[in-house]
């Protein structure tokens, strides 16, 4: 059977995951998260930093050699020099969240190429489009009424998935869309959302029931 994922996602699932060695939850914001996150790392930094005292000295005695040596044992350091030290620990916080939002941002520019900022913001309808829903394990398939087109339809949702991981997720955003999602086609008239966690699987089959039960019948279970 052939399927055309939206591998691209599965690419930045991966890449924005690998920011976590910094503190970093990227998947969990949106790139003016991220930013925000980012002025707050610079705000800190810059306090840091002005609490570093260039000629501040401070006297560390050693405990005496064991042998018989007059010579003085003890050591001078600067005791607010870890406020550098803790500057640029905030530095690299602030850099990972800005990599995070522009990372998010190229991605929907890329998925949303010749798309407005307001068709991306709009999502189609997309329940007059379905004819049945099945679910599965790996997430659920929509059965695209007569003369819709999967690719198209895929694309479609694509660009609004990229915006929503862009923008926040709690915006008004599409149906069925959830953290964790890719999209792809199954032509000639399917949809196929699959969760990348069994969390986003669950989340996805909770939303499938809320948006079509009400128009449908319930979605058939494969399992």
């Amino acid at each position: 059977m052939h399927t055309t994922f939206n591998r691209s996602f599965i690419v930045l699932l991966s890449a924005l995951g690998a920011f976590g060695c910094s503190h970093v939850q990227s998947r969990e914001m949106s790139a003016a998260e991220h930013r925000q996150q980012a002025a707050l790392h610079a705000s800190a930094a810059e306090r840091e930093r002005s609490q570093f005292d260039p000629t501040a000295t401070g006297v560390v005695p050693s405990p005496p050699p064991t042998f018989d040596d007059t010579g003085d044992w003890s050591w001078s350091y600067n005791p607010t020099s870890h406020h550098l030290a803790q500057a640029d620990e905030e530095m690299r916080q602030a850099a990972a969240h800005l990599s995070a939002a522009k990372e998010l941002e190229r991605f929907e520019d890329k998925a949303c190429a010749g798309v407005s900022i307001e068709q991306r913001a709009s999502c189609p309808l997309l329940a007059s489009w379905v004819s049945r829903v099945d679910e599965n394990k790996k997430g659920l398939v929509l059965h695209l009424k007569p003369g819709i087109s999967s690719d198209s339809t895929a694309k479609v949702l694509n660009c609004h998935l990229a915006y929503a991981y862009a923008q926040g997720f709690d915006r008004p955003s599409c149906p069925l869309f959830v953290r964790g999602l890719t999209i792809g086609s199954k032509p000639p008239n399917q949809v196929e959302f699959v969760g990348q966690t069994a969390e986003a699987v669950r989340a996805l089959n909770q939303q499938a029931r809320r948006v079509f039960l009400s128009t449908q019948r319930a979605p058939t279970s494969q399992r």
